[in-house]
């Protein structure tokens, strides 16, 4: 096993890579590799360069993803991430990704020296790696190993702190490596921010992960030490599924409680629990931020708006056959179609919500008897409209005082909208339905032309439906007509009778 001393002697001072980097000295040494710092022969700028330890380097496939997460990263437009010049591999040293070199101090320094930092100072540390997240999971990328030590801080010409996110990805090889290849304490390292699900399974993480980890990052840099304190790694996965954090407000008592709620929501067991987004988790920091960043937060939320158009989940097919439900009063018909969309901020439902499939409520299924009920009555009222008009046809036909067809019938959309007023009264008639005069007993006498115009609607009262029956015209004196079923003559008095009698 190579020793940290082993390893800086591995690329010597005054060493020249690729014909033109200048090796100058070991800028430090970690789990991974070693990263030196060099200067550019003909310009002068210096670089820092990064090298895969010889034992990841052998491994085919930890080579080849060292250098696709360097291209990764170089494809993220954030200023708080560490640019990417360039990344390959030299025969002698291995792969190796060349960086801009940052002169400052990584957060987990500044705890070992100080201790719990104040307040807005880490709100405004969470901030700025959250942006730096939001743009890198806007391109794709998930960091999987957000700690202190991660987060670099360097000073701008104007005095103020400016945080940078560095090694993005790498953490990947470390976890899928055989735990034999590297110390304990270096997995510990990494593994006190792992997701519970990270845990479990490096391969089906997504962005919450990053959220979990800069939660816990943030509470560390608060309170000075981690949510859980464990001897082993087998006894930090115990304790992280199944027993809750430290509480802050213990450790850290000047905390405010509303923030550290904010901060615990962050780092729940369960990715759907938490925030969705880093611009979730930022935006819950408003309240303790200083102007400068709110600003930050304005931009980490812009860059979120930039990528959750895509990510909103597709709604599910309906299903073959839905239940009949009232749309205009049931709300829960259009939470079933709001939810899915609502909540894919927040992860606090199930992915889907509520589908058109479930049973219906007891006010869906009233709405639907209800709809039932009055489509029933208006049929029977329509056909006890059409029964009265066809004996009134057969009692009231001569040439003299004939009715039309066209003035006994009505359009089926009118008879449905004169209908539906009286739809109950229809349906209470069911029970009750008129008698048709036998062929015996005479027609009753009709009114006077001159009572009744024609087309005027007459209302069967035992029927309760309205019905047009065009009135016949007034006749002095009987008036033969052909014979014939339909065949009716009209009295002086106005009374009808079959032709014959």
């Amino acid at each position: 096993m190579v020793t940290d001393g082993e390893r800086e002697d591995l690329i010597p001072p005054g060493t020249v890579l690729l014909d033109k980097y200048r090796v100058i000295r070991t800028l430090g040494v970690g789990g991974m590799g070693v990263v030196v710092l060099a200067d550019h022969t003909t310009l002068g700028t210096p670089v820092a360069i990064k090298f895969l330890s010889p034992q990841f380097a052998a491994v085919s496939t930890a080579a080849r993803r060292f250098v696709q997460e360097a291209k990764a990263a170089s494809r993220i437009s954030s200023e708080h991430i560490v640019r990417v010049f360039d990344a390959g591999t030299i025969e002698q040293f291995g792969p190796y990704i060349i960086m801009e070199y940052l002169e400052g101090r990584d957060l987990g320094r500044e705890l070992r020296e100080r201790g719990g930092l104040p307040i807005e100072e880490v709100v405004d540390y969470g901030a700025q790696a959250a942006l730096a997240l939001a743009e890198a999971h806007n391109a794709g990328v998930v960091h999987r190993d957000v700690k202190p030590t991660n987060l670099y801080v360097v000073q701008r010409s104007d005095g103020s702190a400016w945080l940078k996110v560095l090694d993005f990805g790498i953490s990947k090889v470390v976890e899928q490596a055989p735990l034999h290849t590297t110390s304990t304490g270096a997995i510990l390292g990494s593994a006190l921010y792992m997701s519970p699900e990270q845990m479990r399974s490096a391969k089906n993480v997504d962005h919450r992960t990053d959220v979990y980890a800069l939660g816990v990052s943030m509470y560390e840099l608060l309170a000075g030490v981690h949510p859980y304190e464990a001897e082993s790694f087998s006894e930090l996965v115990m304790k992280v599924n199944l027993e809750p954090p430290a509480d802050l407000l213990v450790r850290r008592p000047d905390v405010p409680a509303d923030l550290a709620a904010a901060l615990a929501k962050a780092y729940r067991t369960r990715p759907e629990d938490r925030y969705q987004t880093v611009a979730e988790l930022a935006s819950a920091l408003v309240p303790w931020a200083s102007p400068s960043t709110r600003h930050t937060i304005e931009a980490i939320v812009r860059v979120d708006a930039r990528r959750r158009p895509s990510s909103l989940p597709s709604l599910p097919p309906p299903p073959a056959s839905a239940p009949l439900v009232d749309r205009g009063t049931n709300s829960e018909q259009k939470d079933s179609i709001v939810a899915p969309l609502a909540q894919s901020a927040t992860g606090s439902m199930h992915p889907w919500g509520r589908t058109h499939a479930e049973t219906p409520t007891p006010q869906a299924e009233r709405s639907t008897r209800s709809l039932l009920a009055v489509g029933v009555a208006v049929g029977v009222a329509l056909s006890l409209a059409t029964a009265a008009l066809y004996m009134r046809r057969g009692h009231t036909n001569s040439s003299a005082a004939s009715v039309s067809l066209a003035d006994e019938s009505l359009d089926a959309s009118q008879a449905a909208a004169r209908a539906e007023p009286t739809a109950r009264a229809a349906a209470s008639a069911v029970s009750a339905p008129p008698t048709a005069p036998s062929g015996s007993e005479r027609a009753p006498k009709r009114a006077p032309a001159s009572a009744t115009p024609p087309g005027t609607a007459a209302t069967p009262s035992s029927a309760g439906a309205t019905a047009s029956v065009g009135a016949p015209s007034a006749s002095a004196a009987p008036t033969a007509s052909s014979s014939g079923p339909g065949c009716y003559t009209q009295d002086a008095d106005g009374s009808l009778r079959r032709c014959g009698e």
